[in-house]
C-alpha cells in the first residue's frame, strides 16, 4: 500500500537533474521511508513512521535546515524483504532521494543495507541486528544491537532474582530474534543451567509444544525472543500451562499491543526499554505534547525510535551546511556522538564500528502498566 496520496511531507516529484549525485535543491531535501505498516512488522513501523514524521515536521517548522525543507516519500515494504528491495531502489533512482530512513524489522532492513551500500545513500533503519552496519560504511541502525540491549536485561534479572535455570525461545526466521537469544545464552554461559533452547516461526500462534515442555521443566526464566503478540501469547500459552518462570525478553515486550493481548499473564515481565514516557526533561516533554497534539496518543518505544532515526539525518543533513549531498550525510551521520536525545537518558551516538550507544532502561508489568523496575 502507497502512503504518498496521506502524508503532507511527501514529496510531489523527484529532485531535478542537479540531484543525480545526492545533491538536494534548496526546496526539495527528500528522504525515502519504506517501512512497514501492515505484516509483522506493523507493530515497530506505524508508530515508527509517526516519530519520523513528527521529526521532519518539527525540522521545517523550526527553520532549522535554513531555506531548505524536508519531503518525505512514505511506503508501506508490506513487512515483505522484496517489497523493501523494489521501494528502495525506486527511491533511489526515480525519486533521487537524499537518503532512507526506514524498516521496521531485521529481514527488511538488511534487504536495505544491500541496496544502500550498493547505491551509496546513506541509510538507518529501526531494526537491531550488527549485520545492519557490517554491510558497509551507507548502513545504521538506530536501535541498540544485542550486546547492549541483551546485557543489560539479562544482567538486571541474574543479579536480581538468582535464577539456576534458564530457558529460551526464538523465531527462528527472524535473524534479530536468533542473535538476542543466542546473546543471552552466550552472557549465561556457566552462571545457570541452560535448558535446550526451544524455536517457533514468527507466524505461529499455536505453542503447546513449547509450553508442555516449560511447564515439565519450570524453568527460574524464560527468555522470550519473539515478536510483540507472539510474545504476548506465549506467555498467556505459558501461564495457562501453570508455568511460573520470571519472563524476560528484549524491548518486543515493551508496548501496548503486549499489554492488551497478554492481559494477567504478562504481570511481573521485566524487558528492556529504549524510551520511559515520563522522563521529565524538556525535551522529551515537548516530544510527547507535539505527539499527543499530532495522533491523539502517548508515543511509545517505537515511536521515539523513529523520532530519534529521522533526527540522526537530519542532524546530518544540517552539518552539511545548505547543499547536503549522500556522501556528506553519509560522513556526518558517522560522526553523531551526544546527540540530545529522548531515547535513554538524554545522549545518543555511534561508536567507532557504528554501533548505537546509549542507556536503556529497565521496566516490568505492574497492574496492567509498565514501571521501573530497578
Amino acid at each position: 500500500m502507497s502512503l504518498r496520496p496521506f502524508l503532507p511531507l511527501i514529496a510531489a516529484a523527484a529532485l531535478g537533474a542537479g540531484a543525480v549525485s545526492g545533491s538536494a535543491n534548496a526546496a526539495d531535501l527528500v528522504i525515502g521511508v519504506p517501512i512497514a505498516q501492515a505484516g509483522v512488522y506493523a507493530f515497530v513501523g506505524v508508530p515508527g513512521m509517526k516519530g519520523m514524521k513528527q521529526a521532519a515536521e518539527e525540522a521545517n517548522d523550526s527553520g532549522e535546515l535554513g531555506a531548505n525543507k524536508i519531503k518525505l516519500i512514505v511506503e508501506d515494504d508490506n513487512s515483505d524483504r522484496g517489497q523493501s528491495i523494489t521501494l528502495a531502489n525506486r527511491m533511489i533512482r526515480g525519486d533521487k532521494v537524499l537518503a532512507i530512513v526506514g524498516a521496521a524489522g531485521t529481514t527488511p532492513a538488511l534487504a536495505l543495507a544491500g541496496v544502500a551500500n550498493d547505491q551509496k545513500v546513506p541509510m538507518i533503519s529501526m531494526a537491531t541486528s550488527p549485520a545492519i552496519t557490517q554491510a558497509g560504511k551507507y548502513s545504521y541502525h538506530v536501535m541498540a544491537g544485542p550486546t547492549l540491549q541483551i546485557d543489560r536485561i539479562v544482567s538486571f534479572a541474574f543479579d536480581k532474582y538468582k535464577p539456576k535455570t534458564f530457558a529460551s525461545v526464538n523465531a527462528r526466521d527472524n535473524e534479530g530474534a536468533t542473535v538476542q537469544v543466542k546473546r543471552a545464552r552466550e552472557w549465561l554461559q556457566g552462571k545457570v543451567t541452560l535448558l535446550p533452547e526451544e524455536s517457533v516461526l514468527g507466524s505461529d500462534t499455536d505453542f503447546t509444544p513449547v509450553v508442555t515442555k516449560l511447564a515439565a521443566s519450570q524453568p527460574d526464566m524464560f527468555f522470550i525472543g519473539l515478536f510483540e503478540a507472539s510474545s504476548a501469547s506465549m506467555a498467556v500459552q505459558a501461564r495457562q500451562m501453570g508455568v511460573k518462570s520470571l519472563i524476560v525478553g528484549s524491548t518486543s515486550l515493551v508496548g501496548p499491543g503486549f499489554l492488551r493481548i497478554g492481559g494477567p499473564a504478562v504481570e511481573g515481565v521485566i524487558a528492556p526499554t529504549d524510551y520511559v514516557l515520563e522522563r521529565a526533561d524538556k525535551l522529551n516533554q515537548d516530544f510527547v505534547a507535539g505527539y499527543k497534539k499530532r495522533y491523539g496518543e502517548n508515543p511509545d518505544n517505537w515511536a521515539a525510535l523513529g523520532y530519534t532515526s529521522m533526527r540522526v539525518v537530519i542532524n546530518a543533513i544540517k552539518a552539511s551546511g545548505a547543499e547536503p549531498t549522500r556522501e556528506s550525510v553519509t560522513e556526518h551521520m558517522a560522526k553523531t556522538k551526544d546527540m540530545p536525545s529522548v531515547l535513554g537518558t538524554g545522549k545518543y551516538g555511534f561508536d567507532a564500528s557504528r554501533e548505537p550507544v546509549y542507556d536503556m532502561a529497565i521496566l516490568t508489568v505492574k497492574g496492567g502498566k509498565y514501571v521501573p523496575a530497578e
